[in-house]
C-alpha cells in the first residue's frame, strides 16, 4: 500500500508539474512576448492564425507555439535559438509551408529582406503530443513500466471485494468484470482472485468449476 501511495502520489507530482509547465508556455505566448511582429487574425477552439512580419536584424525573444502548420510569403534566412542554447539557421522560401512540432525557441531575421509568414497553431494535442508526455511522465515515476498494469489489477481486486461484501455471487458478476475488462475468457479474469487468495480462496475453488467449462 505505502508502495503504491508513493507512486500515485508521484503521478500527481507530475500533473501538478505538468499544469505549471502549461501556465508557463502561455506565459510565452508570442503574440505577449513581441506584439510588433505577431498579430493575430483568426481564433477559435481548432486554431490560431498568426501574421508573422519581422525586419532584418530584427528578434523575437524566447516563446513557445504549439503544433503548427507554416506558409512563408517571403524568402528569408532566420536564426533559431533554443532554451539549451543550441542554435541553427534555416532559410525558407516563399510560396512553401513547413510543419512544426510544439517547439520553444528564440528567432532573429538575418537575412536581408523582411520576412512575412503566416504561422497556423493548433489547438489540442497531436497524438504524438499526447504519447511523448505520456510516457516522459511514466518514466518519471519509479517502476512505471508496471504501473499501469499495477493499477488494473488493483481495480479488479477492489471490484471483487466490494462484491463479496454486498453478498453478490461472483459466479453470476464475474462475466461482468470480465467484459468489462475486455478478456475474452473468464479464465483470464479469474486470474485476479489468484492475487490475494487468502480473500478469495472460497469463491475461487467455487469459481474453478464454473470458469474451466466456460
Amino acid at each position: 500500500m505505502k508502495n503504491w501511495l508513493c507512486k500515485l502520489g508521484g503521478l500527481a507530482s507530475m500533473t501538478v508539474f505538468s499544469l505549471v509547465a502549461s501556465a508557463n508556455r502561455r506565459a510565452q505566448d508570442v503574440v505577449n512576448v513581441s506584439p510588433e511582429t505577431h498579430k493575430v487574425l483568426l481564433e477559435n477552439e481548432h486554431v490560431r492564425v498568426l501574421d508573422s512580419h519581422a525586419k532584418p536584424g530584427e528578434k523575437v525573444g524566447m516563446h513557445s507555439h504549439p503544433a503548427s502548420v507554416l506558409y512563408y510569403l517571403t524568402d528569408g534566412k532566420l536564426k533559431i535559438t533554443y532554451p539549451d542554447g543550441r542554435t541553427e539557421e534555416r532559410n525558407v522560401k516563399a510560396g512553401t509551408s513547413a510543419w512544426s512540432e510544439a517547439v520553444t525557441h528564440a528567432v532573429e531575421n538575418v537575412g536581408a529582406n523582411e520576412l512575412h509568414e503566416v504561422h497556423t497553431e493548433l489547438k489540442g494535442p497531436t497524438r504524438r503530443a499526447v504519447t511523448t508526455t505520456h510516457f516522459k511522465t511514466l518514466r518519471k515515476v519509479n517502476e512505471a513500466g508496471d504501473m499501469i498494469h499495477d493499477l488494473r489489477h488493483t481495480f479488479a481486486v477492489h471490484v471483487l471485494e466490494g462484491w463479496m461484501r454486498q453478498g453478490k455471487d461472483l459466479r453470476q458478476m464475474m462475466p461482468v468484470l470480465s467484459a468489462y475488462l475486455g478478456h475474452t475468457l473468464l479464465k483470464s479474469t479469474e486470474l485476479y482472485l489468484r492475487l490475494v487468495p487468502e480473500r478469495f480462496m472460497k469463491p475461487l475453488s467455487t469459481l474453478r468449476e464454473s470458469v474451466s467449462q466456460r
